[in-house]
């Protein structure tokens, strides 16, 4: 509950932050509303998107670490005519190796989630962050 109150919190006071620009409009003496002169919001949807993807990726190296250090089963051998049955029924055959999962399997439904996550970004520039998750939790 905490944690996931926090990241919209979170990106709700970085979307109302100033940041010094060296925008030409923001260097009025009007500047942008809410942030002094030579400053302006900081509305960056997109890299706040790469930057949570680059954090759940960096979660593969864990993975990757800790897969190494798994205990690997043993399988049987299957040729023997014992195991003929059970390998015809769960699909193995003698020799054979699993086939390959294409990439596409993965990569079409990472790239939705890529570009949900970022027009979910832009829409919490424009709305009150518990709007956004009552919104969100809809989804689910």
């Amino acid at each position: 509950l905490m944690l996931g109150s926090y990241n919209p919190l979170n990106m709700k006071l970085q979307f109302q932050t100033c940041a010094p620009s060296s925008d030409a409009s923001a260097l009025r003496e009007d500047g942008h509303a809410g942030c002094p002169v030579g400053q302006t919001k900081y509305n960056k949807p997109w890299l706040n998107t790469m930057f949570m993807f680059i954090g759940e990726a960096s979660l593969l190296l864990a993975y990757g670490v800790s897969s190494r250090h798994t205990v690997r089963v043993v399988q049987p051998d299957m040729s023997s005519e014992r195991h003929l049955p059970l390998a015809v029924e769960i699909g193995l055959t003698a020799g054979a190796a699993p086939r390959p999962v294409p990439l596409y399997t993965f990569a079409i439904p990472a790239l939705c989630d890529v570009f949900g996550s970022g027009l979910a970004t832009v829409g919490m520039q424009y709305m009150d962050s518990a709007i956004w998750q009552m919104l969100r939790s809809s989804i689910i």
